[in-house]
This record gives C-alpha cells, structure tokens and sequence, in this order.
C-alpha cells in the first residue's frame, strides 16, 4: 500500500513535470523559438550598368545565402519588387507601410520585408538596402555600399540585409524603470562554441537600446492604419541578456508613465532594437500651444544614463534650435531648462532622427513675472525695514514728550509707498503677462498671489493710525513718568 502511495506520487510528479515543461516550451516557441518570416524585394536599375540577369542571380543568392548562414532565425523568401513600388524604392522613397502590407498578401504573414536595390554608382553599382518591420511599421535607414565588381554583389548585399535588421522583442513586465523583454527567435541564437557559428543579427547584448511601440487591434484582430504608435521619448536600455533571449532593461523615458501596467487582449507593448549611427540631430523646441513660436535661449543639459553629472550642450538660437552630437554612449539623457526651472527631460539617440520636435510650455512670461516679482519683494523689504527705523524713532519722541518731532516723523511714515500703490503696481503688470497656456498662467497666478500675501502680512495700514493715536494719546495724558536714572554718588550712598 505504502509502495503503491509512493508510486503515485511519482506519477504525479512527472505528469506535473511535463505538463509545465510543455506548456513553457509552447509559450516559448510562439516566440522567442519562432524564427522571422522575412520577405526580399529585389529592385533594380534600368541602366545599362545594372546587367538584368541580376533579377534572376541576386534573389536566389540572397535567398541561399539567408538559407545557409541564417537558417535557423530566418525563413526567406527572395523576388523582384513590384512593378508598381520599383521606381519609389530606386528613389529611396518609404511607401505608406498600412497600405503596402494591405496591397500585398505576401507581406501579410512576413515579419519583415528587406528591400535591396542595384543602381549606378561613381566607379561600380551601388548597392542599397533597408528594412520595414511589419509588426511596428517602421522603416529603418538606408545603408549602401558600392560595388567595383560583380562578383562583390551578393556578398554586400547580403552583408547590408544583416546590417539593417532591428531584432524585435515583445515587452512582458513593466516593473517601475524595470522592463523585461523577449527577443523574437531569441532562443535560437547559437553560442559561440558551437560547430556551426556566424553572426547573428537577432543577438541582443547589453549596452543595446530598445525602441518601444503600442500595436492595438480591433475586435476582428486587424490592426488599423493608425493601430501602432511609438512611445515618444522612450528608450530602454539593455542591462542583461540570457540565452533565451530574455532582456532585463532599464526605461529612461520623457513621461513619469510611459507604459501601462494593465494587460489588454488587444494591445501588445512591442519593440525594436535601435542602431547607433554615430550622428548627430537637431533638437527643436516650441510652443506647445502654438508651435509657430519658437522656443529662444533655453538651455539644454545632457548626462550618460545613471550619471548625476550634467553637462551643458548649449542653448537654443533664434529658431529654437540647437545640433545635439553623439557621446560615447548611445543615448544621452537631455534636460531642458528655462532659467532654474526644468521643463523637460529627454532620452535622445543622437542621429537617430536627423530632426526631433519638442512642444514645450512657453515659460517666457513665468520668468518675466519672476523677475519684476522678485524686483518688487526687494522692494518691500527695503520698505518694511524703513517703516520699522520710522516706528521706533516716532515711539522713542512719544516717550520723549516731543510730540512735534514724531507728527513731523509721521508725516514722513505716510509719504512712503503703501499696501494700495503695491497692488495697483502688480495688477497693472500682471494683465500684460497673460499667456495661453494655462499651466504656466497658473504658476504666474501663483507667483502674484504669494506676492500679494506678503502686501497683506508687512504692509498694514493700521500701523499709521496706531502710532497716530499714541501720539494723541500722549498730548492729552501728558508725558509717561520719566525712568529713574541712578547715577554713581547715589548707588554708593544707598
């Protein structure tokens, strides 16, 4: 009885085993064992240096070559472009990707759709290639060589499809700054000691960024043209990688949020890995309520990721620009500020995007308030300081009995500026510092109502009548008795 107790528990065991063994290997092959579905278009030239049997030599020698370096994470297939799109991708064109994909059925099951072009070049062909990721739409650089011979053809060719590949990776938890990511076909990358060994476009390695995308579908499981939209002003940093293809990375992003926590069917929080270019992008600012007005002399700080260090870049000239260069690391966290205030905080990969636009609050009338508010509370405390000196003397002649003198003092207390000429002198002011943007109109509110505050607690004008009644007081009721003064003959006789 005892054996057969034991026996059972050991098949239950390995029936729990394998059933968490198959359902991990099943949630794995949907993705981190699932080789790409890769589609190459194949366009060329029509000029006399471009020989034509290239439309039949360079689709099946991009397609052997896929099959016998890269079988194992790519499934290729390799054709002419289209008549209809040739001509647009020989100009370097980037055809709309919603409309591409739904034009051609092809193009429905491929993950990405590499595109090679052969044209006429200074002294040899010129050989073009890019890539669009189907799942974000997103067409990546050109990257071109050229060619003296043609036996260099297919080897370039294929050299720049692997060059321009972005590994894609599906976002599985969002933890704060910690995001955990799963590379596609992640787990069939080969270790460098195994007999068959290349290089691998689909390896992810730490000191790589990521760039985050939203793809939601509708209730027929379709995504619409406007169905995947980047999440701006985000990058993740690649911190770890194991050897399935599970990334540990760390969000430096422009918004407190940039991703959502709850889990939607419908929605999948997808990413593709960034190329470090090496050059350099313009950064401009603007208005976000009017984004015809500039954004003139703010300065712009950067540090490397996980420094505290800062360092100036420069500021924006006359059209709100300024040319961010690259660092040694790929990504530059930027902090834009207006005077001490800082209006924003940006990860940027220089080069990435020759251009990018930044929309910022206008804080051009916060600093103005700022400034003649702070002109005006050094005004007050001279003002305060002297009111006090006038009080005192005027009660030091009350006791006195010099009436004559503290009404004369008086006088002089009621010529200085009072609570009613401050507050004319703000509110007159504060209607020229109107702005559209309400933020910043409320800060400027803020700014005038703290300044108003102080108007209410030192600037009192029951502090004039008070000293004017004591003196009233003192003429009616006579002097206070005067204060004994001792002097040295008395102190020793008592």
């Amino acid at each position: 009885m005892i054996y057969m107790r034991a026996q059972s528990r050991a098949i239950l065991a390995a029936l729990t085993y394998v059933i968490c063994f198959s359902q991990s290997t099943c949630a794995q092959s949907l993705w981190e064992v699932t080789p790409y579905n890769v589609e190459i278009w194949v366009a060329l030239e029509d000029h006399p240096e471009v020989a034509p049997s290239w439309a039949t030599r360079l689709p099946l020698s991009l397609k052997k070559s896929s099959d016998t370096s890269l079988g194992a994470v790519w499934q290729t297939n390799a054709t002419l472009a289209p008549p209809q799109y040739r001509q647009a991708l020989l100009n370097g064109e980037s055809p709309n990707a919603f409309l591409l994909i739904e034009a051609n059925p092809s193009l429905a099951e491929a993950d990405k759709l590499m595109i090679v072009s052969l044209k006429s070049g200074d002294g040899g062909i010129r050989v073009e290639a890019r890539e669009l990721d189907t799942a974000t739409r997103v067409w990546s650089d050109i990257q071109a060589a050229t060619c003296l011979s043609g036996d260099e053809i297919p080897r370039t060719a294929f050299q720049l499809l692997t060059n321009v590949f972005s590994p894609l990776a599906f976002i599985v938890r969002v933890e704060d700054a910690a995001v955990t990511a799963e590379v596609r076909a992640g787990a069939l990358t080969l270790p460098e000691s195994a007999v068959r060994s290349w290089k691998n476009p689909t390896v992810v390695q730490p000191g790589d960024f990521l760039l985050p995308y939203i793809r939601k579908t509708d209730r027929d499981g379709k995504v619409k043209e406007n169905g995947v939209t980047e999440v701006k002003y985000t990058v993740l940093l690649v911190q770890s990688a194991d050897s399935n293809g599970t990334l540990a990375c760390e969000a430096h992003s422009g918004y407190r949020q940039a991703f959502t926590t709850r889990r939607s069917s419908r929605s999948r929080q997808l990413a593709l890995i960034g190329r470090n270019t090496g050059r350099e992008t313009v950064l401009h600012t603007h208005n976000r309520v009017d984004e015809n007005i500039d954004l003139v002399g703010y300065d712009v700080f950067a540090r490397e990721p996980g420094s505290e260090k800062s360092t100036l870049i420069g500021r924006t000239d006359w059209r709100g620009e300024l040319v961010i260069p690259p660092a040694d690391t790929p990504v530059r966290i930027l902090f834009i500020k207006s005077g001490n205030r800082v209006l924003a905080k940006l990860p940027v990969v220089p080069g990435l995007q020759g251009r990018i636009e930044v929309a910022l609050r206008d804080d051009n009338a916060r600093l103005e308030a700022e400034g003649f508010l702070l002109g005006v509370q050094e005004n007050l405390v001279d003002l305060v300081a002297r009111r006090e000196i006038l009080s005192i003397r005027i009660r030091g002649l009350i006791n006195k009995g010099q009436y004559d003198e503290a009404d004369e003092l008086l006088s002089e207390l009621r010529q200085l500026p009072t609570r009613e000429s401050f507050e004319n002198l703000v509110t007159n002011r504060k209607q020229l510092l109107s702005t559209g943007d309400s933020q910043v109109q409320d800060k400027i509110d803020e700014l005038f109502a703290n300044t108003r505050d102080l108007f209410n607690k030192f600037l009192d004008p029951q502090r004039v009548d008070e000293l004017q009644q004591q003196i009233r007081g003192a003429r009616e009721s006579g002097p206070p008795p005067a204060e004994a003064e001792i002097t040295s003959d008395e102190a020793t006789s008592g």
